[in-house]
């Protein structure tokens, strides 16, 4: 999961410590699920500095730290934060999507990826509560709570993941022009009208806005007159 992945310590080739993983950015075009190119690395506490590092740099995932092909001296940190066309925190975490399955509009709250030949792929949104306390750092704590007063619970067996595949993001960093794919549209052409109208309903102005531009203009028409 992403929230396990931010704060890894990061290391150059010399085992330098570098910093920390606080972002990653992805490739996100007509592939169903985006793959990793960059990890967004910050270091300081007071006075922060960031630096996206290519994937191709990055050795294989060790659980709690990353290590590097390349030397400290070869990356440059700046004092503002990355901006990225796709990230995980910046446009994905917290952020509302429409599940294009359950036809409902849902916040994500965690990311689960999968990683095939050291590439992280975005596979699955998290909306249940698990994910917030995952986040949170309390998985431990509430699954001893939970067992204490319900031993035998499948609590921790139940998951509440979507498919990329079967979500649509309503807002995707500075590039608008990100939402206006085929792939949007057909996502969003297999919700009914009436339900996609309801969806609507549920944003604010600006909401609303962005993911009215991701539908055909006939599909405009027919949501503009249901709603």
């Amino acid at each position: 999961y992403f929230s396990e992945l931010l704060d890894y310590k990061v290391y150059d080739s010399k085992g330098m410590y570098l910093g920390q993983i606080h972002d990653l950015s992805m490739h996100i075009t007509e592939e169903i699920f985006p793959r990793t190119i960059g990890v967004v690395v910050r270091r300081g506490f007071l006075f922060k500095e960031y630096v996206n590092v290519p994937i191709e740099v990055v050795e294989p995932y060790y659980e709690g730290k990353i290590k590097l092909k390349i030397k400290t001296a070869d990356l440059k940190f700046v004092k503002k934060q990355i901006r990225c066309d796709f990230s995980l925190s910046r446009d994905i975490l917290d952020q509302q999507v429409v599940d294009t399955d359950g036809h409902k509009v849902v916040r994500v709250n965690d990311v689960h990826l999968l990683i095939v030949e050291n590439i992280l792929y975005l596979a699955h949104v998290d909306v249940g509560t698990k994910g917030i306390i995952r986040r949170l750092g309390w998985t431990n704590v509430v699954r001893g709570v939970v067992e204490f007063f319900i031993p035998n619970t499948n609590y921790f067996k139940q998951e509440k993941l979507i498919s990329w595949k079967n979500t649509h993001p309503i807002h995707i960093g500075p590039k608008k022009n990100l939402l206006q794919t085929d792939i949007a549209r057909q996502k969003l052409a297999r919700i009914p009208v009436a339900e996609l109208a309801d969806i609507m309903e549920e944003l604010d102005i600006f909401e609303k806005l962005a993911l009215f531009k991701t539908f055909s203009v006939e599909m405009q028409r027919v949501v503009f007159a249901d709603m």
